[in-house]
């Protein structure tokens, strides 16, 4: 298993999560660019971390992080680990599980205008679905899972930091369904689809991208990124994911 983060706070979060499981420390160790943490076996899966930059492009981003990950620890499977906004307001709390059953990268759109010249933007990309497998594993830890709540469902990824209303709510009209939203999944998809692995993203609600970012922000990101921490040390405790074969196309 190869888990991924795109801060440190994340990072220091799934650590930490980790340790606990286990009883023993990390050990970095240095790929060709990367570092991996070899945070030991959980749950008869030998399970690795590394750190992506908060975006799926450059050199440093989620793309190119995930494909060396691939290419040099080859997992069976990448969990996305961290934090993002929730777009169902009224059915979700901070601190919340958000879960991809599906992936849109937002950034793919078609931005055009009616008769009167007002602007229409629709959207260009393709809904991915996550490995079928890890939903399972996913569901059956669902079964022993009390809080925080967890939301499967849609999730949206783009490049953009979204703190704005106005945007959170473009967003929201051009997928109604979306449970909410991220930046680096898009990326993580690209390469485990390339490569066979199978992906999915495990992010906890921090903020709603309402402009509201910097309150308690601090207090807000560590809640949700210990929170999205634990439920995937959850997951992975459960087994089933040790020798996991790669989706077929």
């Amino acid at each position: 298993m190869l888990l991924m983060t795109a801060k440190l706070e994340e990072t220091k979060a799934v650590i930490a999560a980790c340790e606990q499981e286990t009883g023993i420390s990390y050990v970095s160790e240095f790929g060709r660019v990367g570092v991996y943490y070899d945070l030991h076996i959980i749950g008869g899966a030998r399970t690795f971390l590394v750190q992506s930059e908060q975006s799926k492009g450059g050199p440093g981003g989620a793309i190119l992080t995930a494909q060396d990950g691939i290419r040099e620890l080859s997992p069976s499977a990448i969990i996305l680990v961290g934090v993002g906004f929730g777009m169902q307001i009224k059915g979700q709390r901070m601190g919340d599980i958000l879960i991809s059953h599906q992936l849109l990268d937002y950034e793919l759109q078609r931005v055009g205008q009616d008769q009167d010249g007002v602007y229409i933007i629709c959207s260009r990309g393709a809904r991915a679905d996550a490995s079928t497998r890890l939903l399972a594993r996913i569901y059956n830890g669902l079964l022993n899972w009390t809080e925080p709540a967890a939301h499967v469902g849609l999730l949206l990824s783009g490049d953009k930091l979204v703190d704005n209303v106005d945007f959170r709510e473009q967003l929201r009209r051009i997928e109604p369904e979306a449970i909410g939203g991220e930046m680096e999944g898009a990326g993580l998809y690209a390469a485990a689809q390339r490569e066979h692995v199978d992906w999915i993203v495990i992010k906890a609600v921090c903020d709603w991208a309402d402009g509201k970012k910097n309150y308690q922000k601090t207090k807000r990101q560590q809640v949700a990124e210990v929170n999205a921490a634990k439920f995937t040390v959850h997951i992975l405790r459960q087994g089933g994911l040790r020798n996991l074969p790669p989706a077929s196309i």
